[in-house]
């Protein structure tokens, strides 16, 4: 049986007390009359609250219904149109998600169905389930099983694995970003998946993009998702549709596991990027943050990371001979021009990691820029932003606030080789191509210091 959630239940009530009030038999000389009043003209009646605070209230019971659910199931299926249409994979998944059991309680989602990076590309059959850490997929024209770190898993089908991740719905803390929005209101409900929906529109700092929320009236549970952006280099928008979305507090862990196929052989190895590179295994020294918190890993979040490289990990520390070898790492520009780490050998590389989802990120930004300034030709720097949903609006991000550093917008395979997991972070690189200095949730006395940490001449 579907659970009702509690924030369901008092509403119900609450609306239940309305009707028997508006109901209240009133005597006028002797005659009694019943008014039947609706419950519109009930919250007409009482000081009505402000859109924003309508769209508020909405929100944070939205958050309140996803926190407390155990298990959910829907069929998610994602579109776009104008400029985000080359950006956005369009997915058509069965989606079943469980609450681990632990501190935090994270999500353990499976998905099945079929997935395309672009309109024009074949669809792939997806099958696949994933958490905060670990990612398993069956790869059914290779006839394989993979199972690996999720920081470290490429490849299309990941690609369209990620895609189903939503993170204002699948995270510890949902709606965070939109709880914290400077802009909100509510719009007329409407439908979504034949179900009456309140709207509630939240926009973002810079107001290019505006996003509407479709929640059930009666389960407050998300049914639509639609971002729309307006910039110079045009419009476009992005639908998630949620259907047929239950709250299943049955689902357990294992209901989610990804079987061996017969005639599949499964394969589970350390591949990663860094791995491949020789560089040295690091540990990240996470202060008092909650493991997998957004604000301490490469991953969509809000909050100050207050995460730190141990300075037994700088890699300056690290100088085995069997690891002294250069650094080379590939970039893609803006305009999808291919670059290497070794063309830039001409003088030292500054390699910035930031992200549009994390807040820390968005104060680096002008620190970028002043480093960039600062240095001038002494050194290259680039601008690497990491999980980016639309990296084809990374270099439009950077720049509204106020950086003209280069930019590479998919900067995720550097970030896993070089072992980057907080954010804001810095890698500095000679011009032998070795790391000499790293920073991970760099602070402003570690922007100060920066230029300290420049090689000016070898």
């Amino acid at each position: 049986m579907v659970r009702v959630q509690p924030v369901a239940r008092v509403l119900t009530y609450a609306r239940s007390l309305f009707a028997a009030w508006s109901l209240a038999p009133l005597a006028l000389g002797g005659v009694v009359l019943h008014v039947a009043t609706t419950h519109a003209a009930v919250r007409a009646s009482a000081v009505t609250p402000s859109p924003e605070q309508e769209a508020l209230d909405r929100l944070n019971a939205a958050a309140y219904a996803l926190r407390e659910a155990r298990g959910l199931t829907f069929r998610l299926r994602t579109s776009a149109d104008g400029i985000l249409a080359t950006g956005t994979p369009i997915i058509d998944y069965a989606v079943t998600m469980a609450r681990l059991e632990g501190p935090g309680g994270m999500w353990k989602v499976r998905v099945e169905g079929e997935g395309r990076r672009r309109p024009s590309d074949q669809p792939l059959r997806i099958t696949a389930a994933f958490d905060e850490t670990t990612v398993t997929w069956v790869d059914h024209e290779k006839r394989e099983v993979h199972t690996r770190p999720i920081r470290s898993a490429r490849g299309t089908v990941t690609q369209l694995i990620h895609a189903a991740r939503v993170p204002e719905v699948m995270s510890r803390e949902p709606l965070a970003k939109e709880l914290v929005a400077p802009e909100m209101f509510t719009e007329s409900s409407s439908e979504a998946d034949g179900v009456a929906c309140d709207v509630v529109v939240v926009r973002t700092e810079n107001k290019v993009a505006a996003t509407r929320w479709w929640f059930g009236k009666d389960d407050i549970l998300p049914r639509r998702i639609v971002k729309s952006v307006q910039s110079a280099s045009g419009s476009g928008t992005s639908t998630v549709e949620f259907l047929e979305i239950k709250v299943d507090d049955r689902l357990r862990e294992a209901d989610l596991r990804v079987d061996i196929p017969d005639g599949y052989s499964a394969v589970s190895a350390d591949d990663t990027p860094a791995g491949r590179l020789g560089l040295p295994a690091r540990t990240v020294n996470q202060g008092s943050a909650s493991p997998g918190s957004p604000s301490t890993t490469a991953g969509p979040a809000t909050g100050a990371s207050q995460g730190r490289f141990d300075p037994s990990d700088d890699p300056s520390n690290h100088r085995d001979p069997d690891h002294e070898r250069p650094l080379d790492l590939l970039f893609k520009s803006e305009n999808g021009t291919e670059f290497t780490l070794s063309s830039l050998r001409d003088r030292p590389v500054i390699l910035c990691f930031v992200a549009s989802w994390s807040l820390p990120s968005r104060a680096a930004i002008p620190r970028i820029e002043a480093a960039r300034t600062n240095f001038g030709e002494a050194a290259h720097v680039l601008a690497l932003t990491v999980r980016e949903r639309f990296p084809d609006q990374a270099g439009e991000f950077i720049r509204a606030r106020g950086s003209t550093a280069r930019v590479v917008p998919v900067g995720d395979d550097a970030a896993t080789a070089l072992g980057i997991r907080i954010l804001p972070a810095v890698v500095v690189i000679d011009r032998r191509g070795n790391m000499v200095h790293a920073v991970q949730g760099m602070s402003i006395d570690d922007w100060d210091a920066l230029p300290e940490r420049i090689p000016r001449s070898e």
